[in-house]
């Protein structure tokens, strides 16, 4: 069975992929870069409700009641939404465009890196059967999320938009992972 931090860790790499597809298109390419910045937006809003519904109870778990990586992880999910949508409503073409996709990469890698390399492992070599469940857990919730966009995986401008301005609790509500 699919480890959790396989699945976390195949979800990194397209996010990864994403942004070097992002700052390496040409400013002139303004539809591209528009596009592409739409589909980084996308694939980690997709990666950080999956991982706060199965990732972050996993790592409650780990650490007992009352961990503090869960509350980090929304904290976090929270900072990069905002900034997400400053680069999603900043023209393409702006000389600034770039620095704050950087800037937001810098934030998010170390990040990616702790989580895989201290949480996902440290936790996984302690209680696998959970681990593999959790596992199941994310990838059955990254499918619930693909089924209103249809094949490509991706809303349109109006339903990213309204995704990335929406609180994490009232989005979880909308999909119709919990109840508020």
């Amino acid at each position: 069975m699919l480890k959790l931090s396989k699945a976390v860790q195949r979800d990194q790499a397209c996010i990864k992929e994403a942004f070097r597809d992002l700052v390496h298109v040409d400013r002139e390419w303004s539809q591209d870069r528009t596009a592409l910045t739409a589909e980084f937006v996308w694939i980690f809003e997709y990666y950080m409700i999956a991982e706060d519904l199965a990732v972050a109870p996993a790592l409650d778990y780990y650490e007992g009641n009352g961990g503090e990586r869960h509350p980090n992880l929304c904290h976090n999910y929270d900072l990069v939404n905002q900034e997400l949508k400053q680069l999603y409503d900043l023209d393409p073409t702006a000389e600034s465009w770039e620095a704050s996709a950087r800037a937001i990469w810098a934030k998010l890698e170390p990040l990616i890196i702790e989580e895989t390399v201290t949480d996902l492992e440290e936790m996984e070599s302690s209680m696998s059967d959970f681990a593999e469940k959790q596992a199941k857990k994310y990838d059955d919730v990254k499918k619930l999320l693909q089924k209103p966009y249809g094949d490509q995986g991706r809303p349109d401008d109006r339903k990213l938009l309204a995704m990335l301005e929406m609180p994490r609790g009232d989005l979880m509500a909308a999909i119709g992972v919990f109840g508020r």
